[in-house]
Order: structure tokens, then sequence, then C-alpha cells
């Protein structure tokens, strides 16, 4: 699932990325289907967005006054 890197600390992370991606698997059936995790990217990624657009409007706004 991720690349190999020959590095202790980027092993255990590797790890326990799969470990915890595995854990999710396991405990939900949806999880095994091929829609489920293109969807929780999208998902995430325009939460990440909307809240990083309001992280700049705030400072921008805090910036002005």
């Amino acid at each position: 699932m991720f690349p190999l890197i020959h590095d202790s600390r980027s092993i255990r992370f590797q790890f326990e990325l799969e470990m915890c991606f595995g854990s999710v698997a396991a405990t939900v059936p949806f999880a095994r289907t091929t829609f489920f995790w293109p969807i929780v990217c999208w998902v995430l990624l325009v939460f990440s967005l909307g809240w990083g657009k309001q992280v700049i409007k705030k400072s921008f706004l805090h910036g002005l006054w």
C-alpha cells in the first residue's frame, strides 16, 4: 500500500497506518468495497479544503483589523 522506506521511523509509521486501515476495513463491512476509499478521500479533501479556507479567511480578517 505504501512505499517501503528503509528507516525505522518510516517503517513504524507505515506499519501503524496499515494496522489502522486494516482495522477499519475489518470492522466496517462497507470499507471492503472499492467505492468506499475514494469517497472517504474525497470527503476528507473537501473538509480539509473547507477548513483551510476558513482558517485563511479568519487569519486574513484578523490581519486587517
